[in-house]
């Protein structure tokens, strides 16, 4: 399935810590596509906000009692909207704002990326100014802003990655946030106490990029990350060793690699735009209604 009907490219999946919902967007699109991330619902479309700007960065977070999606718009807003919880009734057609509790609040200029602590409700959003912040959930309606007004300032303000942050991720216990710098080295910080991250972790070389992508293990005290110097590493944290080292394989890379059972891309002309496979869906329900 396509959600974009000029196929722009996806570059931001997340799932809810809570194991119910995905989201999906681009950066080149002002929409959010909220799906449920269960296999018995055939991973069904919940609906789609359209947020008053490029969508930078976006998570999923737990306010009010119910889970909520913030995201960092290329304007300098940062979004909150609130998750449906089933299939809105037009899914043809955003959201509309008083449905989806669309809040915003103005940040800092610069700011392109949102980090959330999913339980605490902690929202953490940084940019080109190398800095961690942390903010209240946005309040305000989109006609309330002004843009002739500075943002308030954030509620704490803390150091990050001297040539910015490029990635993210909050441990499966919500104990901790590992980042991934363009200066190739790692922070982990408290989500009790974001201010106090330890001391960098060296990992990837800063000339191509430095940290591209980084993971919590789910199982294991182990921080997993990959940069652009073409390099795979797996940190161990929390200073207990774990109990199973890795095995070297006994095989090459390439031997290896050719035993993996081979996964067939979907033939292009397979793959739907979202919008028409809901009129194809709502046109059989019209047939069968009469």
């Amino acid at each position: 399935m396509r959600f974009f009907e000029d196929a722009l490219p996806i570059d931001l999946i997340q799932a809810s810590k809570c194991g119910q919902y995905l989201l999906v967007s681009s950066s080149q699109s002002c929409d959010l596509f909220i799906l449920s991330a269960q296999a018995s619902d055939r991973f069904i479309v919940h609906g789609y906000v359209t947020f008053p700007g490029l969508i930078k960065s976006a998570s999923f977070v737990q306010h009010g009692g119910a889970v909520k999606v913030v995201a960092v718009l290329h304007n300098n807003l940062l979004g909150g909207t609130t998750v449906p919880t089933r299939p809105v009734a037009n899914r043809l057609e955003a959201i509309p704002d008083a449905e989806a509790q669309t809040f915003y609040r103005k940040v800092d200029r610069g700011s392109n990326m949102v980090l959330t602590s999913f339980a605490a409700g902690d929202i953490l959003v940084c940019g080109e100014d190398k800095l961690l912040k942390r903010y209240e959930y946005p309040t305000e309606k989109a006609d309330q802003i002004d843009w002739k007004r500075a943002p308030q300032a954030p509620l704490e303000e803390n150091h990050s990655h001297a040539v910015g942050t490029s990635c993210w991720h909050e441990s499966q216990s919500a104990k901790q946030i590992v980042t991934g710098g363009r200066d190739g080295t790692i922070l982990i910080r408290k989500t009790s106490n974001i201010g106090s991250a330890l001391d960098p972790v060296k990992a990837h070389a800063v000339h191509s990029g430095g940290v591209t992508a980084i993971c919590y293990s789910v199982t294991r005290n182990t921080v997993y990350s990959a940069g652009g110097d073409g390099c795979f590493m797996a940190h161990t944290v929390g200073g207990h060793p774990n109990p199973d080292q890795p095995v070297v394989a006994d095989v090459s890379l390439n031997e290896a690699l050719g035993d993996m059972v081979e996964v067939e891309r979907v033939p292009g002309n397979q793959i739907r735009i979202y919008k028409d496979i809901l009129l194809e869906e709502f046109n059989k329900a019209q047939e069968q209604a009469k």
